[in-house]
């Protein structure tokens, strides 16, 4: 496992590559649907400068602890030399990827937003789903779910910048990373 470090610019750049990525396949889109929180930067700076698909729509489908980690690590985190805190990030990792193996990977309720309801009741709909990461793939997957069984007909793709683990339980249709790489955003605890 490797950490790779992302500032704002270099961010910016690798959701371009990421958007390139997706342009290259020649999926043509209506909308966006960010997963919060690390999906909506990740598809705010994938559509900066990309007038033509304008459209995004935010769900809330947080990984359980996300946020007691926040409110009690922050500040010890953030004080670590990078060294320490790479080590810790890849051991957080591998904790995770051990207990999704010995237990079951039970897909979270996703309430969507009800402009996202109307919005896929409208017609057939080709939504591009963006997270920041992959790593158990249960978010993803259930944001996947939720839109399954509230759209018509619609087609759905998903892009993030890394897919950590060798067996999520849903894979993303575009990532820039399936190596087990992991990424230090600039919003990290770490960063």
């Amino acid at each position: 496992m490797k950490v790779l470090t992302l500032d704002n610019a270099l961010f910016s750049r690798k959701c371009v590559e990421l958007r390139e990525l997706v342009a290259a396949d020649g999926f043509d889109y209506d909308a966006v649907v960010a997963i919060a929180s690390g999906g909506v930067y990740v598809a705010r700076a994938f559509m900066d400068g990309n007038p033509r698909h304008n459209e995004c729509f935010e769900v809330d489908c947080r990984r359980t602890g996300t946020d007691v980690k926040k409110r009690r690590l922050s500040k010890v985190v953030g004080a670590l030399p990078r060294w320490t805190a790479d080590l810790l990030r890849i051991a957080e990792s591998r904790i995770y990827e051990v207990k999704r193996r010995f237990s079951s990977s039970h897909l979270k309720h996703v309430e969507l937003p009800g402009i996202l309801v109307d919005y896929l009741c409208e017609k057939p709909r080709k939504l591009l789903i963006i997270d920041d990461a992959v790593d158990s793939g249960v978010t993803l997957a259930s944001v996947v779910k939720a839109i399954a069984a509230a759209g018509v007909d619609s087609q759905v793709r998903t892009a993030v910048i890394t897919v950590t683990t060798g067996s999520p339980l849903i894979n993303a249709d575009y990532a820039l990373y399936r190596d087990a790489t992991l990424v230090r955003f600039p919003w990290s605890l770490d960063s």
